[in-house]
């Protein structure tokens, strides 16, 4: 650039007089300060402010006290559209747009960018050089509406630009990233009377030259006015930089207390994972876990835990699987040698989105026994390698009542000889009913939910039932019914110290939403892991019921509802006829065959027993459950056979 405005004969021994230059889509102001340091005039025009800004402080601080005129470039922020199509006034000695015009023209249209290279090339005097990108370039590609080339470029220039001469400097031949084009225009010698310019200045009236001296004396006031504003410009930029340098140190300030937050957090996720496997884990069991060799989250408890991946040696493995069919072998050669659980901590989550297949291996083949946000646990032996005695398994039963250990449950009809009075709990469960959920139960021993929401006491034998079946750590069950708890329940309660493990809430209805969502946000600080529904058994309020509290449980966490079958049991029917005008609450099994049918991860599985049924959660986060109604994840084909009749 500088050899073809030195041939043109605006610069002489490396300086310019007064020539000007201007560039639009000036970046940060490179081109601008050369030319400036050239002695050009120099102005940059750009639409990105923050540009135009560091342009401005370079050119204070840095670039303006290396230059022999010391003067500013001017730059100013503006649309290139916008600034040319209003300052058609302006001309300039040198101009340039490097780069810039195709953006233009696939943000507006090529009409757009071919005005502004019309406009530009009018405000050029002498030189204009011009950078465009070409249309096979990867990063244009289908983006620009026109074919873009070396000769769509001349041909525009040669059509619109009124060069005497046009010159293409080769990219590969000079080195550039691309073509650059270089428009001459040589000043005019003669005037329009045939005269030389020359003449025609020297027969100028007096007159003339008189008022051409006051406008020069104007412009040098006007300039000293400039200069007045441009030093105010300058004690302000330098404020702006004692401001921006206190704004970096906060940043710098902030970044360090986010690291020291981060770190804290990091402890505190270790601790409450290490809390999780006491809870949840059996004492010396191996424990694979996904830590990406910190050997911190290795110390939990009682427990044997190794690193996932790991070397031969049992070291961090020092990188990631390739793919998730690596990960799948590495899971399987190391739980052959003894590993009986697998942790991910929630910083390794990503594993699960990015080894889907892995992740798909895991949930077909192991059940989840934890998830919450601290971590995600799989026991990696299968259900029949479970030895652990459930507690159905020590239910004795008799004609009248079942005993488990030394409590005694009353079952009901009530016989006529019943010799304990009230001392025992009631419980409406027949041996049949117990045996499938037994069956179930020691399919799934590895299952220990922590958090358990009932619905439906009657009277409050079924609270202890469940609660003496899992242990967790915390049962809440509520009923419609307006009483409270018996004596007996009380005693229990009080005798082994339960009393901030089991709640009830009496007056409640399954179906008041609002009041579900209050008793779960009162009274349980994590997920969900089971809701057994043993209320109404009716429909609309079994379905209300689900919608609210299916999306609060954990991802593995279990939904039972009992005595879905109601409507083909004609015992049932007889004892209670005003059933016949409801709704069969099977309706709503078949909804959940067909939901978990539906392509999606909103129901992992479904078990239909005869009396009861068990839907599983599948990973669907609690944001994206967010105002759940099930018919929404159910997928409804069009019935070509009424659309043929």
């Amino acid at each position: 650039m500088k050899q073809v405005i030195a041939e043109v004969g605006l610069i002489s021994n490396g300086f310019s007089g007064r020539a000007s230059y201007f560039d639009i889509g000036c970046n940060t102001g490179f081109f601008c300060n050369h030319f400036a340091q050239l002695g050009f005039r120099s102005k940059g025009v750009d639409a990105t402010n923050n540009f135009i800004a560091v342009a401005k402080l370079l050119d204070s601080f840095i670039r303006r006290p290396q230059r022999p005129s010391k003067e500013f470039v001017m730059y100013e922020l503006a649309n290139a559209y916008e600034y040319l199509s209003t300052t058609h006034e302006e001309r300039f000695d040198v101009t340039s747009a490097l780069g810039v015009i195709q953006w233009l023209m696939i943000q507006r249209s090529v009409d757009h960018g071919i005005a502004c290279l019309e406009w530009l090339f009018a405000k050029t005097k002498r030189v204009c050089f011009l950078e465009m990108g070409y249309s096979a370039e990867e990063l244009y590609k289908d983006q620009l509406k026109v074919n873009i080339d070396r000769s769509w470029v001349l041909d525009l220039m040669e059509r619109k630009g009124n060069f005497s001469e046009i010159r293409v400097l080769n990219a590969k031949e000079h080195d550039l990233q691309r073509d650059l084009f270089v428009g001459i225009k040589f000043p005019t010698m003669h005037s329009s009377n045939g005269r030389s310019t020359a003449e025609d200045h020297s027969t100028q009236s007096p007159q003339r030259v008189e008022r051409a001296l006051e406008k020069i004396e104007g412009l040098v006031k006007e300039n000293e006015q400039l200069k007045r504003k441009l030093e105010a410009v300058e004690r302000a930029l330098e404020e702006r930089f004692k401001a921006d340098t206190l704004a970096a140190e906060l940043v710098e300030l902030s970044e360090k207390v986010e690291i020291v937050e981060a770190s804290i957090n990091y402890i505190k996720l270790q601790e409450d994972i290490s809390g999780i496997v006491k809870t949840v884990l059996p004492n010396n069991c191996t424990v694979l876990v996904v830590s990406k060799g910190d050997d911190k989250f290795l110390k939990l408890n009682t427990c044997t835990s190794w690193h996932f991946p790991q070397a031969e040696n049992g070291s961090y493995a020092g990188c990631y699987p390739a793919e998730s069919s690596e990960a799948v072998l590495h899971l399987e050669a190391l739980r052959a040698r003894g590993a009986q659980y697998l942790l991910f901590p929630s910083t390794a989550f990503w594993w699960l989105d990015c080894y889907e297949e892995f992740r798909h291996h895991l949930e077909s083949s192991y059940q989840t026994i934890w998830s919450g946000e601290s971590c995600l646990i799989y026991q990696l032996a299968s259900p029949s390698t479970c030895t652990t005695e459930h507690t159905l398994d020590r239910l004795v039963w008799q004609n009248d009542r079942v005993l488990l250990d030394d409590i005694v449950f009353r079952l009901e009809p009530k016989s006529n000889d019943w010799e304990l009075g009230d001392e025992c709990f009631v419980l409406y469960k027949w041996k049949d009913i117990v045996n499938q959920y037994a069956r179930f139960l020691t399919s799934r021993r590895e299952f220990q939910p922590q958090n358990v929401f009932e619905l439906g006491l009657w009277d409050d034998g079924s609270a202890a039932f469940w609660f003496e079946c899992f242990k967790p750590k915390k049962h809440v069950a509520i009923d419609i019914m307006e009483k409270e708890n018996s004596e007996y329940f009380r005693r229990y309660v009080q005798s082994r110290d339960l009393t901030g493990r089991i709640k009830t809430f009496w007056g409640v209805d399954q179906s008041d939403s609002k009041r579900l969502l209050e008793i779960v946000d009162e009274e349980f600080d994590a997920p969900l892991d089971l809701v057994i529904d043993d209320a109404s058994h009716l429909f609309g309020h079994t379905l209300s019921s689900f919608e609210t509290l299916f999306p609060l449980l954990r991802p593995g966490g279990l939904y039972f509802i009992e005595d879905w079958a109601w409507a083909y049991q004609p015992h049932v029917l007889e004892k209670f006829p005003r059933y016949l005008e409801e709704r069969p609450l099977a309706d709503l099994v078949f909804q959940l065959v067909q939901a978990a049918g539906t392509p999606g991860a909103l129901i992992k599985s479904l078990v239909i027993y005869p009396h009861f049924v068990v839907v599983e959660r599948g990973r669907l986060s609690t944001e994206e459950l967010s105002d759940f109604k099930l018919v929404r994840h159910i997928h409804k084909r069009e019935d070509r056979r009424l659309s043929e009749r």
